[in-house]
């Protein structure tokens, strides 16, 4: 039996090795041509083999997958030729990274840009000559293993104990190796980490607001302090999903002197713009002035609905085999998008948005769950009297009230950009 049939377990009946001179070669198959007759089914625009060539150019792309990278809707941009917007912040964090040597936190709303910005930090940092290294939290997450797997990545080149001609380090060692058994703590670790040299590190805690352990908090809190008080090369960047410093980081009081809270805001309609450009440049498909004004205004400053929006008005176009996109796009577009949302609530939820859509004046609501987007959903009685119909007994008008799911108020406002485009 040949090498081809011990590797894969072919028999006799379906080995497909072909022999010249004793040697071995696999006929691999082509891959079976699709059917002629679809049926009228929907197909894939483009195929899965698809690639770019080393600096992202495409080589005849197709459409669908140049709509895929013009507006990435699934994925942060980590492209430095895609991020649009955000100078002013992204210059406020690196100035206070590299001149004041502070642990920085970006935080703000869901779906504003934050892991987009912390992976552009991080491609220009690396530019810059600094080590990075991500990690993205989860519930679970605690001081050991996040930072333990943060060492691993280290080369024990950047420690002030790795020699560059010891056998320790030309063997791969890293900073894990100057680990002992025992649990990590904020102080051994500190210690540690205060020996990095040659270089700056910069640690970036993503989704930080996701950890259910107090204690990594906590810890984390502690272990900023640590490197502030030791003038140690490393920094911490957290990002976050909160309204405030306070709610990412409340453990220790005087650590607020060694961090710099970010928030993260809105964009403007001229940053939008900018979004706008750079996707149109990528895909090759135009949007028209009055569908972009539309658009503008239906994202409400967020760039993944900027992004979302523009994808699926953009899909339309190409699916009527226009050269642009047009208002009547952007109508199909919204549409599909607010029956998606509306299929992701629950039964309780879906009842909601129809009895505020029915019972509500569409501008107050309008203005309404604007707000509630603007605010981590919450709204209040006082600020808006006529969502009486969705308050529970007898509501304070002061009390902030929220909505029964999270996604009811992105499902109005896209159901309303949808009548009102």
């Amino acid at each position: 039996m040949s090498w081809i049939r011990k590797l894969f377990g072919l028999g006799p009946q379906n080995d497909q090795a072909e022999y010249d001179d004793g040697q071995a070669t696999l006929v691999v198959s082509a891959p079976v041509a699709p059917a002629s007759n679809s049926g009228g089914l929907p197909r894939f625009s483009g195929l899965a083999n698809e690639i770019e060539d080393d600096r992202g150019q495409s080589r005849e792309l197709s459409a669908g997958h140049r709509l895929g990278r013009a507006y990435p809707v699934s994925q942060p941009v980590s492209d430095l030729r895609q991020f649009a917007g955000r100078r002013e912040l992204l210059t406020s964090v690196i100035r206070s990274i590299e001149e004041r040597r502070m642990h920085v936190v970006l935080y703000g709303d869901r779906g504003i840009g934050k892991t987009s910005l912390l992976h552009i930090i991080a491609l220009l940092a690396k530019d810059a000559r600094y080590l990075v290294r991500y990690s993205s939290c989860s519930a679970s997450s605690d001081l050991d293993s996040t930072f333990r797997a943060i060492a691993e990545d280290i080369p024990l080149l950047y420690h002030e104990k790795g020699d560059p001609t010891s056998a320790q380090v030309e063997s791969g060692k890293t900073l894990a190796d100057l680990f002992d058994a025992s649990r990590l703590t904020p102080a051994s670790l500190s210690e540690v980490l205060d020996g990095v040299s040659g270089t700056r590190l910069l640690i970036i805690l993503d989704e930080f607001d996701r950890t259910e352990n107090p204690d990594f908090r906590r810890e984390v809190a502690e272990l900023i302090k640590n490197l502030s008080d030791r003038s140690s090369k490393v920094q911490i960047l957290i990002g976050g999903v909160a309204e405030n410093l306070s709610e990412l980081v409340r453990q220790i009081p005087s650590i607020r002197r060694n961090l710099l809270g970010i928030p993260v805001g809105r964009m403007s309609d001229a940053e939008l713009i900018e979004i706008l450009t750079n996707g149109q440049a990528i895909s090759g498909l135009l949007i028209d002035k009055i569908a972009q004004e539309r658009l503008i205004a239906s994202a409400n400053g967020s760039p993944y609905l900027a992004n979302l929006i523009a994808h699926q008005a953009s899909s339309r176009a190409i699916e009527r085999g226009g050269k642009s996109v047009t208002s009547a796009d952007l109508k199909d577009g919204l549409a599909m998008m607010a029956r998606e949302q509306m299929l992701r609530l629950p039964e309780a939820a879906q009842q909601q948005v129809e009895k505020l859509l029915t019972q509500v004046p569409h501008d107050q609501l309008r203005a309404a769950v604007g707000h509630a987007l603007e605010h981590f959903g919450q709204v209040t009685l006082n600020q808006f009297p006529a969502l009486k119909p969705m308050a529970d007994g007898e509501a304070s008008g002061e009390i902030p009230l929220t909505f029964v799911d999270d996604g009811v108020p992105l499902t109005i406002w896209l159901r309303l950009a949808e009548l009102q485009s």
